[in-house]
């Protein structure tokens, strides 16, 4: 019930076929993986300018220690994390704006989330840079005004 991809650089299909499955990408370098049928969830670990494509996931995707990572979702996903990761490029389908994707991230740079609207294709940044306040013995958190 799970599958293992491992130090690949081509291309590599990967079909699984309930959503019961697991899809677990390590140590891959310029590769190019396609997972065609919906899983359970999928993490991509340790990868180097990677690009996943996927159809849709029941629980969550999942971005760990990786450097220039680009995931697809074609269909749903209700979770992404972000972990220890430079430079993630995250291209959303309708289906997943349509309902609700949360996103959770932790010592990760230069994360992007894009999508289309009509012919239009919309990129926006993912905040690293907070600013965080005491006042009166409550600590309160906000973007960073370069993100405005």
């Amino acid at each position: 019930q799970k599958w293992q991809v491992e130090y690949q650089s081509g291309l590599c299909e990967v079909k699984p076929t309930s959503n019961k499955e697991t899809v677990y990408i390590y140590g891959c370098i310029g590769a190019g993986i396609d997972v065609q049928g919906d899983c359970r969830n999928i993490t991509i670990e340790q990868c180097k300018n990677t690009r996943v494509f996927f159809n849709s996931v029941l629980a969550t995707c999942e971005i760990v220690n990786s450097k220039k990572a680009y995931v697809n979702i074609r269909g749903k996903c209700p979770s992404l994390s972000i972990d220890n990761t430079d430079g993630a490029t995250i291209f959303i389908s309708q289906d997943s704006l349509d309902g609700k994707i949360e996103f959770t991230t932790s010592k990760s740079s230069e994360m992007n989330l894009q999508w289309e609207k009509g012919e239009d294709i919309i990129e926006k940044p993912i905040p690293e840079q907070y600013k965080h306040t005491i006042e009166n013995g409550a600590v309160t958190v906000a973007v960073s005004d370069l993100y405005a």
